[in-house]
């Protein structure tokens, strides 16, 4: 791994513990300045939002909760919500040090 590999890695690795953190997972090792922001912050309203919809699916369609292709759709879309999240970070590490 050279050097701009490795410091990518490192930047993909941050940007997913800034990821874990706000969204309330474990995280050793926080990051500071970083808050959960899955229960009383933005991403809480997101969230209920989101779980709410899929409880209103599951009666209408007659959807067991367990259903494995609704489980599926919902780790893609967590997974697109992470792979995002660490894009915009790099970014944001990019363009801070391109403005230096």
């Amino acid at each position: 791994m050279d050097g701009g590999e490795m410091r990518d890695a490192k930047v993909r690795a941050c940007a997913k513990r800034v990821h874990n953190q706000m969204h309330g997972f474990y995280v050793a090792g926080t990051v500071p300045g970083v808050r959960d922001e899955s229960e009383e912050g933005v991403l809480g309203r997101c969230y209920d939002e989101v779980y709410d919809l899929f409880r209103r699916l599951g009666l209408r369609c007659a959807l067991d909760p367990e259903d494995q292709d609704v489980l599926k759709l919902m780790d893609a879309l967590e997974h697109l919500l992470l792979e995002s999240g660490i894009r915009m970070f790099e970014y944001g590490m990019k363009y801070a040090q391109e403005q230096k």
